[in-house]
């Protein structure tokens, strides 16, 4: 489940950047923030399950591990 939300939050923040590519192309100086785009999904998530069951803070929480955890197996594989 860890690796599906990881692999969302991935995929949200391309099409932010995919997003806001265009917008350069197209001339328009409007922005999508990832940030803004994660909060949207984690509310998505977060409405799958039965209430109480996980809230939007520790959904972030666990997507910062991730992060961080990734982020470590990359530094480590680079070295």
């Amino acid at each position: 489940m860890k690796v599906i939300v990881w692999q969302l939050v991935m995929l949200s923040n391309e099409c932010c950047r995919l997003e806001n590519e265009k917008n350069e192309l197209d001339g328009s100086t409007a922005l999508v923030s990832e940030q803004g785009s994660r909060k949207i999904l984690y509310q998505k998530i977060v409405a799958a399950f039965p209430i109480g069951w996980l809230n939007s803070g520790q959904l972030s929480r666990e997507v910062s591990s991730l992060k961080k955890k990734y982020e470590k197996e990359t530094m480590e594989q680079e070295n």
